[in-house]
């Protein structure tokens, strides 16, 4: 995916990427569910009661991970790209079309699509959207 500077600050570039895909997740051969929905609002998760908190749950540990809040503009496209950790796509406004080999899901507000390391795939919108991208390895075999 292409990277670009913003305000002077540091990007990562493909290096970068390299680098980080070293610290994947190696699953046995045929191991991978690919692309899939993820429904958060199902997620037990693990409550957390610090702070006299009350249905609060977190539902993923990582210890390492890159956070990506993006736009994608009306008519805009994430070529295809392959996943260089697994990640989790949460969509938080607008709708898209997320594609991964032959199969296709509409997002919208809300909800979440988690690729694993190595899943090509594609994004598009005609109305635009935004969204957080958390790329950790190991992620996906938290949901």
């Amino acid at each position: 995916h292409p990277h670009r500077s913003v305000e002077g600050r540091k990007q990562p570039t493909a290096a970068d990427d390299r680098v980080w895909a070293t610290s994947e997740v190696r699953r046995p051969e045929g191991a991978s569910l690919g692309m899939r929905s993820v429904d958060l609002a199902s997620v037990q998760g693990e409550a957390i009661m610090s702070f006299d908190s009350t249905g609060f749950a977190a539902l993923a540990f990582m210890d390492r991970a890159r956070v990506t809040v993006c736009r994608l503009e009306a008519g805009g496209c994430i070529g295809a790209h392959k996943a260089p950790v697994d990640q989790l796509f949460v969509v938080i406004s607008g709708s898209g079309v997320v594609s991964a080999g032959s199969t296709s899901v509409e997002v919208a507000s809300g909800q979440s699509i988690l690729f694993e390391s190595g899943d090509e795939h594609v994004t598009a919108s005609s109305h635009g959207l935004s969204a957080v991208i958390i790329e950790s390895p190991g992620i996906a075999e938290q949901f």
